[in-house]
């Protein structure tokens, strides 16, 4: 009955006996693309993570952990919500992922236009800078602001490629919670109703 257009780790099978066969299997499939969809984003979270702390090195451990510790959020109301087909908790989720979608949507862009627009010439003072004169006088006024690592964290590609993937899974999953809280079998009491 059309299930998930790319490969699962999860399947959530439509309820047995189900007197709407059709709204169990939609239930389903709406529960398995929200289960998938939070696993890749866990996966590509601690890419994202194991990118900055180990190739270009422009996060301690600490803050990622801090970071990925943010964004347990809405992977955890994303499997609640999609367990019970709770509407409130899926109501939720719609509002921390969207904040998430619109976070990793302004940092995707910024990074993916710094790295592939070149500084002014007006703005930047030497024969290959990778940053402009702003950049460089914020840094500066910044104590713990290092100029390498900010040339690196601008213009290096590897940091933008997990943040682009978490963007899109962000807005995807938006969608199907939406789906989900507005079908028919989910309901404010956090327990699955009989289809």
């Amino acid at each position: 009955r059309g299930g998930p257009s790319f490969p699962v780790m999860v399947t959530i099978n439509p309820q047995d006996g189900a007197q709407d066969e059709v709204a169990a299997a939609e239930a389903a499939y709406l529960q398995t693309m929200l289960y998938n969809l939070v696993a890749l984003l866990v996966i590509f979270e601690v890419l994202r993570a194991a990118v900055k702390v180990f190739f270009i090195a422009t996060q301690s451990w600490d803050s990622a952990l801090t970071e990925f510790y943010a964004f347990l959020t809405p992977f955890g109301l994303t499997y609640i919500g999609a367990k019970h087909r709770d509407k409130n908790v899926l109501f939720f989720n719609v509002i921390s992922s969207g904040f998430c979608f619109l976070f990793f949507l302004t940092v995707t862009y910024e990074i993916v236009v710094n790295f592939f627009s070149a500084p002014d010439a007006a703005q930047s003072d030497g024969v290959g800078d990778t940053i402009t004169a702003e950049e460089r006088r914020l840094c500066s006024e910044d104590p713990e602001c290092d100029e390498e690592e900010l040339k690196i964290y601008l213009r290096h590609p590897l940091d933008a490629i997990p943040e682009l993937a978490i963007t899109v899974l962000f807005g995807v999953l938006v969608f199907y919670t939406y789906k989900l809280w507005k079908h028919p079998t989910s309901n404010q009491e956090m327990r699955v109703v009989s289809i």
